[in-house]
Formats: C-alpha cells, sequence, structure tokens
C-alpha cells in the first residue's frame, strides 16, 4: 500500500471551473405566460409550432419559426415590447416579461398574414392563410426572484428562478440567427465554430456516410452553496462542451453511395437491410419539384427498384421510374438502388405508403445521428475528439461559454 501521509496544512487552492456566478442587479419581478404559435391553413387545417415534435428536424424548424413570429410581434408592436421591459421565451410554450404586456392580466392574441412575417420565404412550404401568436398569462402571473433565490431549503425551492435563468441565458443564441441550432434552452450546437476559436482539428468528417461531428454546449443552472452571495446559494450557469454526429445535408444519393462503397460485392437485399438499419427515421425533402417541396421521414427501403416497383395510375400499372418519367420529366438512372418508403393519411386519415426513388431526395439539415445508427468506427474517432487533455479541455469550455454571449448582455 502506499505511504500515508502526514497531516495536510489548510490553504487557499485556485481552481478553474465551468461554473458562471449569475449576478442579479437589483429585486427583479417578472410575469410568465404561456404561449402559442398556430396556423390555419388554406384547407382549413391547423399547424402547431409551439407543439413538441420528436424528429430534430422538425423541432428545430419549428424552434426557428416560432422565433420568426416572435420577431415579427416585437417590430409590429414595440410600444407593447417596450412596456414588457423585456421578453424572454423558449420558443415552445413559455415566455417572461419583466413588466405585465397588458394591463388586465388576460389572454393577448395577434394574428399576421405570411407575407408580413420575419423570413417570410420560409413559411410559403406551409400554405398557410394566416398566423395566430397568443400569450395567456399563467397562475401565478408575477414572480419575485429575489424571494425565490433567499430560500435555504433547495429540497422545496421554487424550480420557476431556474427555468427563468436558463430561458434568459438562451436569448442571444436563440435569436442571433445562423449562428446556432437549438434542440431546447440547454442544447445548442454552432454551425461555424470557428468563430469562437475552434480549430478544423477539434471535429471530424466521415467520409464513408457523410457525417461529422458537431461542436455544442450543454449549459444547465445550479445553485452553488457557499459560493456567495446570499444566505440561499448562488445561482451560477454550468457550461459543458458537447460533441455530437450530425448528418450532412447532402443528397441522400451521394449519403447512399459513400455507405455502400464497401458492399458492392453484397446483395440487393443485403443492400436494402444495411440502408434500413443506418437511415430509417431521417427526415428528407424532394428535389424533382421546386414548386412543391414535400419533406417526409424515411420509414424504409422497398426491396424493389424504381424499374421493377409499379404503381396503380389511372387504374392501370405504371414502374416508378415511368411515373416519374411522365409526370415530372426526371429520367433516373440508378435502377441498382431500392425505393425508400414513407407515408402519409389522406383526407380520409387512413395511412397510405408512398414510394420515392433515392435519386430525388435530400437529407435536411439539422439531424443528429441517433446512437443505434453510430458505426464502431465513429464511436472510437468520436471518443477519440473528446477525450481531450485537461489544457485543452479548459479552452473549449471558455470557447462554448463564449459562443452564448452572455458577457456582453445583462440579464
Amino acid at each position: 500500500m502506499a505511504e500515508r501521509k502526514g497531516p495536510v496544512r489548510e490553504g487557499d487552492v485556485d481552481l478553474t471551473t465551468n461554473i458562471y456566478p449569475l449576478i442579479f442587479q437589483s429585486n427583479i419581478r417578472v410575469c410568465r405566460y404561456d404561449v402559442k404559435v398556430s396556423g390555419t391553413k388554406r384547407n382549413g387545417r391547423i399547424v402547431e409550432f409551439t407543439k413538441k415534435f420528436k424528429d430534430d428536424f422538425t423541432k428545430t424548424e419549428r424552434r426557428f419559426r416560432t422565433r420568426d413570429v416572435l420577431v415579427t410581434f416585437m417590430n409590429k408592436h414595440k410600444d407593447m415590447t417596450k412596456a414588457a421591459g423585456c421578453i424572454y421565451n423558449d420558443l415552445q410554450s413559455i415566455m417572461y416579461s419583466l413588466t405585465p404586456m397588458s394591463q388586465q392580466e388576460k389572454n393577448i392574441e395577434f394574428n399576421f398574414i405570411p407575407s408580413e412575417l420575419h423570413n417570410a420565404s420560409e413559411f410559403e412550404r406551409f400554405k398557410l392563410e394566416s398566423i395566430t401568436l397568443e400569450f395567456n398569462p399563467t397562475n401565478p402571473f408575477q414572480l419575485s426572484l429575489e424571494q425565490i433565490q433567499g430560500q435555504r431549503d433547495l429540497v422545496y425551492a421554487n424550480r420557476d428562478l431556474a427555468q427563468f435563468l436558463d430561458i434568459a441565458t438562451s436569448q442571444e443564441v436563440f435569436f442571433r440567427e445562423g449562428e446556432h441550432v437549438h434542440f431546447s434552452t440547454s442544447n445548442s450546437y454552432m454551425y461555424s465554430p470557428e468563430m469562437f476559436g475552434f480549430k478544423s482539428d477539434d471535429t471530424i468528417s466521415f467520409a464513408d456516410n457523410l457525417t461529422y461531428l458537431g461542436i455544442g454546449c450543454d449549459k444547465a443552472i445550479h445553485n452553488v452553496q457557499g459560493g456567495k452571495p446570499g444566505s440561499g446559494g448562488l445561482q451560477s450557469v454550468v457550461v459543458q462542451p458537447k460533441k455530437t454526429p450530425f448528418h450532412a445535408d447532402d443528397l441522400l444519393v451521394n449519403k447512399v453511395d459513400a455507405m455502400l462503397r464497401s458492399m458492392q460485392r453484397a446483395s440487393f437485399d443485403a443492400k436494402v437491410a444495411y440502408l434500413d438499419k443506418y437511415l430509417k427515421g431521417l427526415m428528407v425533402c424532394t428535389t424533382h419539384n421546386k414548386n412543391n417541396v414535400q419533406y417526409l421521414l424515411i420509414k424504409g427501403f422497398a426491396r424493389e427498384s424504381a424499374s421493377q416497383k409499379e404503381i396503380s395510375i389511372n387504374g392501370q400499372p405504371t414502374s416508378v421510374a415511368t411515373y416519374f418519367n411522365q409526370k415530372y420529366g426526371v429520367s433516373l438512372s440508378r435502377m441498382d438502388l431500392p425505393l425508400v418508403i414513407s407515408s402519409t393519411t389522406d383526407k380520409n386519415g387512413k395511412k397510405q405508403q408512398n414510394y420515392y426513388p433515392i435519386e430525388v431526395l435530400q437529407v435536411c439539415d439539422n439531424q443528429r445521428v441517433k446512437t443505434n445508427q453510430l458505426t464502431s468506427q465513429m464511436t472510437q474517432l468520436a471518443i477519440r475528439k473528446c477525450a481531450v487533455p485537461p489544457a485543452i479541455l479548459r479552452a473549449q469550455m471558455e470557447k462554448v461559454a463564449k459562443s452564448l454571449h452572455l458577457w456582453t448582455v445583462s440579464i
């Protein structure tokens, strides 16, 4: 056994942490609202932008569009925005303001037409006639952050303070367009990590399936005891670098070719099974008709090519290849590839399968690679990029903290 050391003298030890304290300038009272953004389509259907979604593409796109509606509101109703002091939104269903947006605690509703929205072109694919923004006061409506901060019992402490701070420290990330993709108030990734000091060797691209390692930040609010000021502890934001594989937004045929490069001698069924394992659940969009781009989730792959699979057109059996040539003037050339299967719901609510050639599809942006889709090589290389020496990790923590822009704003 190692020799036991003698008594150690107490003293100060300098530590570098990823904990950044949040100091309130004064006693802050906030008002809390439930937020709902929805659009009405020309056929009467409702598109909800603030509901929760499972797939990454829909989740991030709806968050971006919710931001656009809020920016439109702030630009068109500057007096109300100014009266609110400042508003903090999670781009989903929660908003705080420093003062009430209305003299009465009642629901507030605004209606917009698509053409007047910020980034109006991004709403065109939804074919909306109008967009509604609702602010509904919660119960309780007004909260005192100073009072919450002073609570000593952490087990029963009100969680509203942590929620408010989590949202407030995300506003720069949410509203700086083109800098980050964000999945929640605590999880975001940089589009251009080099803007914040990262280098090309901090990440990696995987040529065998057209994916890359995205660099982002995990953020959380914690109460640090003994850190001063206040008997209830010190509220702090904790940031941690996070690296996650993403799918590149490339043509699906390029991705499939890269994936099957090592399987040239494999059977057609083996290739289909391989693609089904690693691409099922991926969101793609069509490229053959620019006037009507369709977004679809890959449900699987058919064990037939476009020349083999027949569908019924006006009661006549027609191959998928012939249909695309006659309908869209697209001459398909990759008859060695299977068809993508997706499902839609018709006007009567009945589900039906649709078949798309891989050649007319593109991978949508902002999609993380799922754990069960990681190859062993990807996992090993990603671990190497994440397992960095303490000195490099410290520098990366400072860079991701810088990406939050918290040193240029006041909460």
